[in-house]
């Protein structure tokens, strides 16, 4: 260990125990792609990675946690709808095990108190800067000619000649979603950690690199999504924040507002929200194509809601007629198997109903997951917060009980 390891008491990553380096591995892999490398797709690289999940969590020799239990009741319920609609195993439904299989590791090496609050807090803001920095060479190579597009993970991108950087993802919109719950985490376990309110001198003193990186990419990367992430987010952290924090606030958007209205894709998230409320999918799809993609589903399910019909239980046969569209899991297997994923998440990442990660899930994602490596990511984030929320109750509640 280096002198500067012992003044800081970090441990070397090759000093850590293996369940570390799995967990990290795993977060790694799902939070990023490198589209010349793994494609803009499927990725045989994550697929070999969830393969080889169940036994690296073997190895670990961890207790099996509540995730393995609920993602196997998930999956059941998808073979089972497979099996009475006597439609063929295909490959769809084996990635999606492959996702299961690496969520419930990764969430139960995280209950098993494989991460510190140190530990946690440095890794997401290692992320951060990691998906600044590429945004930041995608823009150099953009607007001068400057750098290695393979290497720097860079695609040409551009809607109504704004510029757009995906960073270490496919496209922005992932990198806007992903970006933004990251931060949420970041900022979650500083307060989790801090057991109070974070403060404005508090987060200027200690975390303004991190916070400012995160926010020029959410702002810098073009995506209507990471603009409705930080109406959230500001949101979120107003409500639970000092008067400082809306004094803040307050100022910002005034001096920000005459460059924000000039910003396509602020002006097509704040319109998406204008027209969302109106459920009129042509207006939706007519305004943004992209956000259409995360509206509809949400829209088809209240207007396909038919609890009399066997098929919105079971899901829809391929090349039904008539066709409901509806969130994706409802489509392809049902609603039995959406109750099934919704234990699962809220078992092992949402705290509540009401919790800014279920708006989340619903606003970002489209309130479904699929075989979205990004998405699965997301979740494996939202884990981390409930672990440490749950974790720092318990240990206030024996701590009150002792007195």
């Amino acid at each position: 260990m280096s002198n500067e390891d012992k003044k800081t008491g970090e441990i070397p990553f090759s000093q850590r125990p293996l369940a570390y380096k799995v967990a990290v591995f795993y977060l790694l892999i799902l939070g990023t792609q490198f589209v010349w490398i793994e494609g803009f797709s499927i990725s045989l690289i994550k697929a070999a990675a969830m393969v080889i999940s169940p036994f690296l969590f073997l190895v670990c020799r961890v207790k099996i946690g509540a995730a393995w239990i609920f993602s196997g009741i998930y999956f059941a319920l998808i073979c089972t709808s497979v099996i009475i609609r006597d439609v063929p195993f295909n490959l769809s439904v084996f990635y999606t095990l492959g996702c299961l299989c690496t969520f419930s590791t990764f969430s139960s090496l995280v209950d098993s108190g494989v991460f510190t609050f140190d530990d946690a807090i440095d890794l997401l803001k290692k992320m951060i800067y990691l998906y600044a920095v590429f945004l930041v060479l995608q823009q150099i190579k953009s607007y001068t000619g400057i750098g290695f597009a393979p290497l720097i993970n860079y695609w040409e991108i551009s809607y109504n000649g704004l510029r757009k950087f995906n960073s270490l993802f496919i496209e922005p919109s992932h990198l806007g979603r992903v970006m933004a719950v990251v931060l949420l985490a970041y900022l979650e376990l500083k307060r989790i950690s801090y057991g109070k309110k974070l403060s404005l001198g508090d987060l200027w003193k200690n975390d303004r690199w991190p916070l400012f990186a995160a926010l020029y990419t959410l702002f810098m990367s073009g995506s209507g999504a990471a603009i409705v992430a930080l109406i959230v987010l500001g949101g979120y952290v107003i409500m639970r924040g000092s008067p400082g924090f809306m004094l803040f606030a307050f100022i910002s958007v005034f001096a920000l507002t005459p460059m924000l209205h000039e910003m396509d894709h602020v002006q097509r998230a704040v319109s998406t929200l204008e027209v969302s409320t109106t459920m009129d999918m042509e207006q939706i799809q007519k305004n943004d194509n992209s956000a259409a993609a995360r509206v509809a589903p949400l829209i088809a399910f209240i207007e396909n809601f038919r609890p009399g019909a066997w098929d919105f239980w079971v899901g829809q046969t391929p090349g039904s007629y008539p066709y409901y569209p509806n969130i994706g899991i409802v489509e392809l297997y049902g609603a039995f198997a959406y109750i099934g994923l919704l234990l699962l998440l809220f078992t092992c990442c949402f705290r509540g109903m009401v919790s800014i990660e279920f708006i989340f899930f619903c606003g970002l994602f489209g309130a479904t997951i699929g075989n979205v490596a990004y998405v699965w990511f997301s979740m494996m984030i939202f884990a981390l917060i409930k672990y440490f929320d749950r974790f720092k109750r318990k240990a206030t509640t024996k701590k009150l009980s002792q007195i």
